[in-house]
This record gives C-alpha cells, sequence and structure tokens, in this order.
C-alpha cells in the first residue's frame, strides 16, 4: 500500500491534474526510417505501433508518461536506455494528433524516480 501511495503521491502526477489524460494509448503510425533507425539506408517510412502508457492532453499540447519497473535507478542510464522509444511516442502523437509534446517522462516504479527525458 505505501509503495503505490507514494507513486500516486509523486510530483508529476500533481503537474497533469486537470488534462484530459490516456492511459495505455495504443498508436499506429508510418515514420520515416531513419528515425526509427538511424542506421537505416532507405528513404521510406516503417510502420510502427506502440501503446503509451499516459497520455496527457491539454490544448495543443501533449506529455507522455512511461512506467517502468527496473532497478536501474541512474537517471543518466534510465534517459539513454529509454529515449527512443519514447521519441517515438512524441513523433506519433506530433503526426497523428497534431498535439505538441512539451515534456517525456519515465516513472520508475521499482525505484520511485522521474526521470525527463
Amino acid at each position: 500500500k505505501d509503495k503505490l501511495k507514494n507513486i500516486l503521491n509523486m510530483k508529476i502526477f500533481k503537474q497533469v491534474a486537470g488534462w484530459t489524460l490516456y492511459k495505455e494509448q495504443p498508436f499506429t503510425a508510418y515514420m520515416p526510417g531513419k528515425i526509427v533507425d538511424e542506421n537505416y539506408k532507405g528513404d521510406g517510412e516503417i510502420l510502427v505501433q506502440g501503446i503509451i502508457d499516459l497520455l496527457c492532453i491539454k490544448g495543443d499540447e501533449a506529455v507522455v508518461i512511461d512506467y517502468k519497473y527496473t532497478r536501474e535507478n541512474r537517471p543518466d542510464v534510465l534517459a539513454e536506455r529509454y529515449r527512443k522509444q519514447l521519441q517515438l511516442y512524441a513523433f506519433a502523437i506530433e503526426k497523428v494528433l497534431k498535439k505538441k509534446v512539451i515534456k517525456k517522462y519515465l516513472v520508475n516504479i521499482y525505484g520511485n524516480k522521474v526521470v525527463e527525458i
């Protein structure tokens, strides 16, 4: 109970109070191959599908929150490990929903930490 209470009391969730929240929001979007994989040699697009853990919308702006459960607690390591994933989420939101992604966050449930990407 205490762990859940601590997670729900994180500052990040207070910051998106009043926003429209979409939990486990699926998306499908064509993206330039070079965005998906920097080693991609062509100029075509790749179909990307995913599920955004928490998409927060307010007006023309969006915030992406992705949950992780990992013992890794170093913010720089977490940011590097998941940067590409959140960049793809942001690209899809901006392309499909025409919303400007202003922030991207990882919430490490295990370590009770928030990392801005």
